[in-house]
């Protein structure tokens, strides 16, 4: 309406829930919102839904909006997806449109009906269209009402076809260097390869992408793709296509035919018609399955001998698949137990969920129906089992449990002792179906209710992260979050909108928080590593956040005091960066409804600390954790390299003086050197903010009481800081039981023949830390109750790219 001067004056009102403030004119991308605008002066066009137009129509408040209409003032009703009005809901929509035409005093001719829907159906479902059309607006409708889909055959399309050679110059790898220097670049490759010749016209104008349309219609590469898309019964997939047009690609792609589909796509999509609009209508569609319940077939992993016979070329037979999912039958031949799997968050261990007895594994039959195991497990059921890999004969712990060995008929689920040599006892399988696995001890006794009970603990059997364990897979909202951060993060797409369609309303409104959510954190990583990258030297971490605001924010003030570039406006920034979780203060709410920021400094300030927050995410506590900027090899925590070295050197001699503990300088420096990322991935960083939580035990529930940190549940990762003493968050340095701490168990990988009892080598891993401590890498603490711990000075770390 904006850029037309015929409809200079048209007034156009947006009606719908929510709060009342709102525009109360028009703007260039705006309609009137207000709703006590629009009752005192009813617009010309008002949008709304069915539901509140049921509500105008009986409010009282709302008669002002009719009370100037008369027959001759409404003219043109318009319902979108009219497919969706059907049953019940489509009864009630016929009867609103009577009501509505009975207070206008409409006849049946006097209002034009119109309904759009993208779901019509072919030329059989045209009598029943009209019928329901006519049922819904309660106006007749001729045939020629229905406007469909206009399509012409590909012998009408195509134009003097020539089949051209492609251009044997041209390899996959140029194409993807191409591609690396830009889209123009790219397109250019392209056009070379099916041409043979540079274009004559360049292809970033309006007449270059005409005469690529042109072009394209008289190649027979396009022809033979429109062929098999023809002869197909079903839609083709990519992989399809690229199999059937295999054999028309020159040498160079025999390796790579899919690069030269996806060129020919590509010019299909940049090309125009002599119109000006679109050459085809290109889609592509992305199929994804929810990975849920996904199960692991039952079997033990192939032995060093196996691969190296696959590797001196000797046929060795395939192993069947480990995952698939719950609901497929198995191949006949493939016959053997599927398990549910669960899998460490931290470390990533995999183990196989089952329901066991308790008491000695050996002569039982294990649950192997996916919908009992499941239960026991989330409701901490003392029958829970986890079958691991066989750890092995001599093993008899693995993070911190003791280890139960024993073997499982992979086609019956019965057990045996371990050193069992015969046959099934239950099936008569042979013997070499007797998968061996290891079962942990992970029973706990808790009292709950005045009610004593044992459960089982979800604790990591191969790292002893706490609460670590979760089922293995991922839902739909998680792999359709993925795909849209892939889909907007691409410097290639510059139209960068999203329409998701949903079942029900609740879903919907989920849906669309959880993608908010996860698109912000991703939008996040990549303004980070943007400032990352466009740092010639490593950012002091506590720098991060006015660097941030600085390289971001576009005000006079923060390029004057930190010669930041300023790329974003205060209003797309405070829009762009304040996170999801924060966006219910009053403050903010008022600024999304009136463009107005009445107090920047603290939306400001809140954002320049999460930004700190995520970023440490990122790299320390989170950094094994999903897309991380650590995980995606942009950036780490660094540290200076030559205090460490001199704490190896002093720790080495001083426990060589007084404990009688003697380690080598290059095991000495790799102790410490294996600690300080240790400590960066525990995210053990002394930061004021923190100090509260690091004196009372690290609960998780103090940094609720942070005003800029996300909600954190329990199990959620956390920082964690090493201690002589136990607590939340809190890593003891040297455990009382016969469980090693990572700690100690880092020292016996360094220095395995120097031996030490339990009391002394916590005063040797305690004078590590020490020693770190008066290098200035770490600050030591007593809490509230005398327990020493020990915390990276963040002042000594700085951010550092992969360049």
């Amino acid at each position: 309406i904006h850029a037309q001067p015929a409809l200079k004056g048209l007034r156009v009102g947006l009606f719908v829930g929510g709060d009342a403030l709102g525009a109360k004119v028009m703007g260039p991308e705006s309609v009137i919102t207000d709703k006590e605008t629009l009752r005192a002066s009813p617009p010309d066009v008002l949008l709304t839904n069915y539901k509140m137009l049921d509500y105008l129509l009986m409010r009282p408040k709302d008669q002002p909006l009719w009370a100037h209409n008369g027959p001759q003032t409404l003219r043109y009703l318009v319902v979108d997806e009219l497919h969706t009005f059907d049953g019940a809901q489509g009864t009630d929509l016929s009867l609103l449109i009577r009501r509505l035409r009975a207070r206008f005093s409409l006849d049946p001719q006097q209002l034009v009906c119109v309904g759009t829907s993208a779901t019509l159906g072919g030329e059989d479902s045209v009598a029943g269209l009209l019928a329901y059309a006519s049922d819904v607006f309660a106006s007749p409708f001729r045939r020629d009402a229905v406007v469909g889909e206009q399509r012409v055959s590909d012998g009408d399309f195509l134009d003097n076809i020539a089949y051209l050679n492609p251009n044997p110059e041209v390899g996959p790898e140029d194409l993807v260097a191409a591609l690396q220097r830009g889209v123009m670049d790219y397109l250019q490759l392209a056009w070379e390869l099916y041409f043979s010749e540079p274009p004559a016209v360049d292809l970033a104008s309006k007449e270059g992408r005409i005469a690529l349309g042109k072009a394209l219609k008289q190649h027979g590469q396009l022809a033979n793709l429109l062929r098999q898309l023809k002869l197909s019964q079903h839609t083709p997939t990519f992989a399809e296509l690229v199999q059937r047009l295999a054999g028309q690609v020159s040498r160079r792609f025999q390796r790579q035919p899919e690069q030269a589909l996806v060129a020919l796509l590509a010019l299909l999509a940049h090309a125009r018609a002599e119109t000006g609009q679109p050459f085809v209508q290109l889609r592509l569609q992305l199929w994804s399955r929810e990975l849920r319940r996904i199960v692991g077939t039952l079997r033990e992993p192939p032995v060093v001998d196996e691969a190296l016979e696959q590797l001196d070329g000797h046929a060795v037979e395939p192993l069947p698949p480990l995952l698939a999912f719950g609901d497929d039958q198995p191949p006949k031949d493939q016959a053997q137990i599927r398990l549910p799997l669960v899998q460490c968050r931290e470390c990533r261990g995999t183990a196989w969920l089952t329901r066991m007895e308790q008491g000695h594994p050996a002569d039982q039959q294990i649950e192997t129906e996916i919908a009992a195991i499941y239960p026991v497990f989330f409701g901490n059921h003392e029958e829970t089992a986890l079958l691991m890999p066989w750890q092995g004969p001599e093993a008899q712990s693995s993070g911190g449990f003791a280890l139960d060995h024993f073997r499982v008929c992979r086609d019956c689920g019965q057990t045996a002792a371990v050193d069992y040599s015969g046959a099934c006892s239950r099936c008569q399988a042979g013997n070499e179906a007797l998968v061996r696995v290891s079962r942990p001890r992970m029973l706990k006794s808790v009292r709950r209710g005045g009610v004593n009970r044992v459960e089982h603990e979800h604790h990591c059997p191969y790292c002893a992260a706490q609460s670590a364990l979760v089922v293995f897979g991922a839902r739909a909202a998680s792999l359709s979050a993925v795909a849209i951060h892939r889909l907007f993060s691409s410097r290639d797409n510059d139209d960068r909108k999203l329409l998701t369609f949903s079942d029900s309303v609740q879903d919907a409104t989920h849906r669309a928080g959880f993608f908010a959510a996860r698109t912000w954190q991703n939008n996040v990583r990549m303004a980070l590593t943007q400032l990352l990258e466009g740092s010639n030297e490593p950012i002091p971490l506590l720098e991060l956040p006015a660097r941030f605001e600085a390289w971001w924010l576009a005000s006079a003030e923060g390029e004057r005091e930190r010669g930041g570039q300023g790329r974003l406006a205060l209003s797309a920034y405070l829009r762009e960066f304040m996170p999801p979780d924060k966006r219910y203060r009053g403050d903010f709410e008022f600024f999304e409804q009136s463009g107005e920021v009445k107090a920047p400094a603290p939306l400001l300030k809140l954002i320049r600390e999460r930004m700190l927050w995520q970023a440490l995410e990122d790299l320390g506590w989170r950094s094994q954790v999903g897309r991380s900027l650590n995980r995606l090899g942009i950036a780490a925590l660094a540290w200076p390299l030559e205090p460490v070295r001199q704490a190896a050197t002093a720790w080495s001699e001083t426990v060589d003086n007084t404990l009688g503990y003697r380690i080598e300088a290059r095991p000495a420096e790799g102790f410490m050197l294996g600690v300080m990322q240790h400590l960066i991935d525990q995210g053990a960083l002394g930061l004021e903010d923190l100090a509260g939580y690091r004196q009372k035990f690290g609960k998780a529930y103090l940094l609720s009481f942070l005003s800029y940190a996300p909600p954190i549940g329990p199990g959620s990762p956390r920082p964690r800081y090493p201690a002589n003493a136990k607590g939340e968050g809190y890593e003891v340095l040297c455990q009382a039981s016969a469980a090693q701490s990572w700690y100690e168990r880092w020292l016996a990988c360094l220095n395995p023949e120097t031996l030490v009892d339990r009391k002394q080598l916590e005063q040797v891993l305690a004078a590590a830390l020490s020693a770190l401590r008066d290098c200035g890498l770490l600050n030591e603490e007593a809490n509230e109750r005398g327990v020493r711990l020990w915390s990276l000075r963040p002042e000594a770390l700085s951010i550092t790219t992969a360049v």
